[in-house]
């Protein structure tokens, strides 16, 4: 366990040296030698003017302070580095347009203020270098002061002795998740590098390996890839097909890593290399959408391509198309707060295209479910037919709401907010006045035995203390659960639960069947739950509905399609309708641990070399914690690179028109711009 935590403090020692190194080495690349002249002048010029009136040096300024500072790509020359990060860069990391005294310019001697507007001007000119210069401002010591490698050696024991009691757990319950199950054929195949007994018999009759959507490849599934092919040779006669477009790569969320497509065209798999094609030809969409598409991307899209943050530069597509007809791209522009209205909006486009273009599929994509929410029922109310694809998760419906309620009181007793739910459901249906007599009705202490919340049902009853029909609505639901009570540990779960549902008639209790087929699926989930895991505690009920959802509709096949763009990757229609593209994603909480990992770019490195980063969370009272902040800032851009894919994703669904709703904001200006976190930020 110790042995683990300070292997982990080495190898984010190891990776910040990585990664300094090869940024300082493509900043001087990128500036140039000129600009790099001119940097070290002025900067050492502003440090000396600093020091001569007695004010305090920005970041990086105190190297200046002797002749021998240098910007040179060694990791000696980061804190030379970070003085021109400090001139160039405000604190936001905009190029600096204040220059004055505060940074060491005399604006009263002439051609200095001017000199430093030039060469900023000409930075600004390059292209990534603001990035990098960003990089640098947010870069720590390469080396881990004492603190920060006790924590980070400590988080690794932790980590260790996490992943041992994982496997023990695995083995108790018979259970594995897929991180396991590809661990384990990764150790099967190869041990120390070399191919086991195992991965030589089944390098016999393995002859041809496709794998379609590669740009989606995980760190994990690349490895076993390279395990599967380890004892190929060249002229074998086996072959390996991969096939993806890097421009839509969008499951980062899923461990998803595009750089790996890029390591795999450039250095190939193992020791198969590949011969790379690119196929250009767009014969989906028509003329005009391709080429709308191309001016879009070609600008919003990075330059080149970078392996560490899984920047793709945009590969422009050649229209193929033929008979697509009159094509379409329209702009709708809605205000930030106007949901309704773009709903209402929606529902009458969708049933102008269906007037005028029948039989044609149509798909309402959205970057998050709940931009479809509205919709969906604009839709609904219009009668338009449509279905949804994990549209509606199982437990924002009304029927499982109520079953949970009754699980949960089954479950625990005690469960004030539970049983309060069931006794206001459809099958009980008390008043809220009726509720709040049963919260304000003093206890029994001759059943002290009984949760409170139990006491006080029993005794609003016994009282008659509810109105009359309150109080045989309270009755009868009282008796029934009392019984149901005492048939605990006697039945499975779910057959328990479902038995006191029907004994409350509540399949017919104003329950749509949409919403019985919703509480089919909800039965069916404790079943599994049950089988596989016995003991369910109440609080275990909603993280094991998380992941499911209302069962989906299938009216015809001129129902329109409402999803999310991630669901409708690979699929296409002839029209699309891209709602919410202005509307501000929900961002992530601070989470316990930040960890990234990224592919070392150093072509000397070991081809599945990687970089990995760690931080805790920051002390109390302390600022944010350096590495923390740069893993913040490197995972930062790589979610904006992957936004720019997404819209692509979804703008190229599209076969005849595309119709996309904005919500761009005002500058002071009083130009339209948009907010960060948007898919409209791209564009």
């Amino acid at each position: 366990g110790a042995d683990a935590g300070d292997a982990l403090a080495d190898a984010v020692e190891a990776s910040l040296v990585s990664i300094t190194s090869d940024t300082l080495r493509q900043t001087a690349a990128v500036m140039g030698a000129a600009l790099c002249v001119e940097a070290a002048e002025i900067v050492a010029h502003c440090a000396q003017v600093l020091l001569e009136e007695g004010r305090e040096l920005p970041l990086g300024f105190d190297a200046w302070s002797t002749p021998s500072a240098r910007l040179t790509s060694g990791l000696d020359a980061l804190q030379s580095w970070r003085g021109v990060a400090s001139l160039a860069l405000t604190k936001k990391g905009t190029v600096r347009t204040r220059l004055d005294i505060t940074v060491g310019i005399r604006t009263k001697v002439p051609g200095e203020k001017q000199r430093v507007a030039d060469w900023l001007h000409a930075l600004g000119q390059s292209a990534g270098l603001q990035d990098l210069l960003g990089d640098i401002a947010c870069l720590p010591d390469p080396t881990l002061d004492e603190a920060t490698r006790a924590i980070i050696s400590d988080l690794g024991t932790v980590l260790f002795y996490a992943a041992q009691m994982l496997n023990v757990l695995f083995a108790e319950t018979g259970l594995c998740d897929h991180i396991a199950i590809a661990g384990a054929a990764r150790q099967a195949l190869t041990e120390n590098g070399q191919p086991t007994d195992l991965a030589e018999r089944l390098d016999l009759k393995l002859q041809h390996i496709l794998i379609d959507e590669f740009q989606d490849t995980s760190r994990e599934q690349f490895q076993l890839l390279e395990a599967m092919v380890a004892g190929w040779s060249p002229d074998d006669g086996k072959t390996l097909f991969l096939v993806g477009d890097p421009m839509q790569s969008i499951y980062q969320f899923r461990n998803a890593e595009v750089g790996l497509f890029m390591r795999a065209r450039e250095q190939g798999v193992g020791d198969i290399e590949l011969l790379s094609l690119q196929l250009r030809r767009n014969f989906r969409s028509a003329h005009k959408l391709v080429d709308q598409a191309n001016e879009w991307f070609a600008a919003c899209f990075p330059a080149a391509d970078d392996m560490r943050f899984g920047a793709i530069r945009h590969l422009a597509s050649e229209p193929a198309a033929v008979g697509r007809g009159d094509s379409l791209v329209e702009l709708h522009y809605v205000a930030s707060n106007g949901r309704r209205r773009e709903a209402e909006h929606v529902g009458a486009l969708i049933a102008s295209l269906r007037q005028t273009n029948p039989g044609e599929s149509i798909a309402v994509l959205a970057a998050s479910r709940t931009h479809t929410l509205l919709i969906a029922e604009q839709l609904r109310t219009a009668g338009i037919a449509y279905t949804g694809v994990k549209l509606t998760p199982l437990i924002e419906t009304p029927v499982i709401r109520d079953l949970e309620a009754l699980t949960r009181v089954l479950l625990s007793r005690g469960d004030r907010t539970a049983w309060f739910a069931v006794m206001r459901a459809p099958w009980c249906g008390l008043s809220l006045l009726d509720l709040t007599r049963i919260a304000a009705t003093r206890l029994d202490e001759s059943a002290a035995d009984l949760p409170t919340v139990l006491r006080q049902l029993q005794g609003a009853v016994a009282s008659c203390s509810l109105s009359d029909d309150g109080l045989a609505r309270a009755a009868r639901t009282l008796q029934i659960l009392e019984g149901c009570l005492a048939d605990a540990g006697r039945r499975p779960l779910a057959e328990w639960v479902e038995s006191a549902w029907l004994r409350l008639d509540g399949p017919a209790s104003c329950y749509t069947a949409d919403e019985l087929a919703n509480a089919r699926v909800f039965f069916t989930a404790l079943q599994a739950y049950d089988s596989e895991r016995g003991t369910l505690s109440g609080a275990d009920i909603e993280l094991q509905l998380a992941d499911l959802y209302a069962p989906s509709d299938s009216p015809g096949r001129d129902a329109v399609v409402v999803t999310t763009i991630y669901q409708a990757k690979g699929l296409e229609y002839d029209h699309v309708i891209l709602p919410g593209l202005g509307r501000v994603t929900q961002s992530d909480q601070e989470p316990l641990l930040r960890w990234l990992e990224l592919p070392r770019v150093d072509r000397d490195s070991q081809p599945d070399a990687t970089d990995l980063l760690v931080a805790p969370i920051k002390r109390l009272g302390d600022e944010s914690e350096p590495l923390a902040k740069l893993i913040k800032r490197f995972a930062s851009r790589r979610a904006e690179l992957e936004q720019s894919r997404l819209l692509y994703v979804a703008l190229t669904r599209a076969r005849r028109s595309l119709h996309l709703y904005m919500h761009p904001k005002s500058d002071k200006e009083q130009q339209l711009a948009a907010s960060t976190r948007t898919l409209l930020k791209p564009i």
